[in-house]
C-alpha cells in the first residue's frame, strides 16, 4: 500500500484471496493492519463505496478496530442503555396515568434520552456521506423515534388524570417503533441478530412496490365506489346523513371516508 496502487479490484481480490487461505486481520501486524485501512481511506468515495461492499478484509479489519476501541465499545452499550430506558417509559406509560399524575416523573427520564439521541443523530449525519445515510433503514427508525418522543414528552407533565385518544395514540406509534429501534441497538453487539434484521429489513424494501401498489388499488376502488353510490336517491333523501346510515347497506357509499374504510 504504498499509495500509488488504486486497483480496487485486485487488492480486492488479494484480500479475499488471504481469506480462503485463512489469514484474517488479527493474523496480520499492526503496520498491516493500518496500510490496509489508510490505502481505503485514500480511496474516491466510489472506490470506498465498492471496497464496503466487496471487500470482506477491510470490512474485519475494521470489525476489529471497532471492538478493539473501549470507547467504541462504551458508546454502543451506552446507546443501548438509553434505548431500553425509552422503552421502558412507553411500554409503562398507562400505568403511569393511574390517578396519581406520576407522569411527571417521566419527564425527567425521556429529556437526557431524547438529548442523547439527537446529539448521536446530529454527529453521525455530519460525518456520514447523505446517500450512504438515507440508505440505512436504522437512520430512518432513529429520526421517527426522536420526533415521537420530542412530540409525545410535553405531555408527560400535563396536569390531568387521564390521558386523550391522542395521546394514547402518539404513545403506541412511540412505544413501537421504541421496540423496533432496539433490534437494531442490540444487533450492534450481537451478530446473529443484526443479521436477522438485515434480512428483514431487506424483505421490507422489496415488499414497497406492493404497498404502494395495494395502496393506489385501494385509493382507486374507493372514488369507483363513491362515484356509484354519491348520487344513488337514498343519499339524496337522507337529511342528516350519519356513519351508521351509510353501513345500511353492504355497498353504499354516500361519504368518501366510508368508501376507504369499506374497501
Amino acid at each position: 500500500y504504498n499509495g500509488r496502487n488504486k486497483d480496487v479490484e485486485l487488492v480486492t481480490l488479494v484480500h479475499n484471496l488471504a481469506l480462503q487461505i485463512g489469514l484474517t486481520p488479527s493474523d496480520c501486524s499492526e503496520k498491516t493492519i493500518m496500510s490496509t485501512l489508510n490505502w481505503a481511506n485514500s480511496l474516491d468515495k466510489e472506490s470506498e463505496s465498492a471496497i464496503m461492499e466487496k471487500d470482506k478484509f477491510v470490512k474485519m479489519a475494521l470489525n476489529d478496530k471497532f471492538t478493539k476501541s473501549r470507547a467504541t465499545v462504551f458508546i454502543i452499550l451506552l446507546d443501548i442503555a438509553f434505548q431500553a430506558t425509552a422503552v421502558a417509559i412507553y411500554s409503562f406509560i398507562a400505568d403511569l396515568y393511574n390517578g396519581t399524575n406520576n407522569a411527571n416523573y417521566a419527564l425527567p427520564v425521556a429529556i437526557p434520552c431524547i438529548s442523547f439521541f439527537i446529539l448521536r443523530e446530529s454527529i453521525e449525519m455530519s460525518s456520514t456521506p447523505i446517500r450512504v445515510y438515507i440508505s440505512q433503514a436504522s437512520n430512518w427508525v432513529d429520526q421517527s423515534q426522536i420526533f415521537l418522543m420530542s412530540w409525545s414528552v410535553r405531555y408527560f407533565n400535563r396536569q390531568v388524570e387521564s390521558p386523550t385518544e391522542t395521546d394514547r395514540l402518539l404513545f403506541v406509534w412511540t412505544a413501537s417503533v421504541a421496540w423496533l429501534n432496539i433490534l437494531f441497538k442490540l444487533g450492534n453487539v450481537w451478530y446473529a441478530l443484526s443479521v436477522l434484521v438485515a434480512a428483514l429489513v431487506a424483505i421490507a424494501q422489496q415488499l414497497i412496490p406492493f404497498i404502494f401498489t395495494s395502496v393506489i388499488i385501494t385509493f382507486a376502488f374507493a372514488h369507483l365506489f363513491r362515484i356509484r353510490y354519491a348520487s344513488n336517491q337514498e343519499c339524496y333523501e337522507l337529511d342528516h346523513w350519519t356513519e351508521a346510515d351509510g353501513w345500511k347497506d353492504d355497498w353504499m357509499s354516500c361519504d368518501v371516508t366510508i368508501s376507504y374504510l369499506k374497501t
